[in-house]
């Protein structure tokens, strides 16, 4: 096996456990409604170790759809979201300071 095969054996498994980490901040968000606001440390660090964060962000979309009905978790859902979209924004996008 040559170091080129093994150097890359670390992105997916970063990935795994980022939407693994995440899908567990979703799925206790009943439970425990301000571990939710940890996912934007997830999905910012997600930006700038991987480009599949998309999906960290698909995964949040999902969480207004099913809180619907209710109203604080929806716009808690939402700003959440928000937030998380906002922090994976690309850094070639964000001005360079010389």
């Amino acid at each position: 096996m040559s170091a080129a095969s093994c150097s890359h054996r670390g992105d997916g498994q970063g990935v795994v456990v980022a939407f693994a980490a995440l899908l567990m901040l979703v799925a206790d968000r009943h439970r425990w409604p301000r571990a939710l606001w940890l996912a934007l440390l997830l999905v910012a660090a997600w930006v700038n170790l991987h480009g599949s964060s998309v999906v960290g962000l698909v995964l949040l979309v999902a969480t207004p759809v099913e809180d619907r009905r209710d109203r604080a978790a929806l716009r808690r859902d939402q700003a959440v979201l928000a937030a998380a979209a906002a922090a994976s924004l690309p850094e070639s996008r964000m001005p360079s300071v010389p």
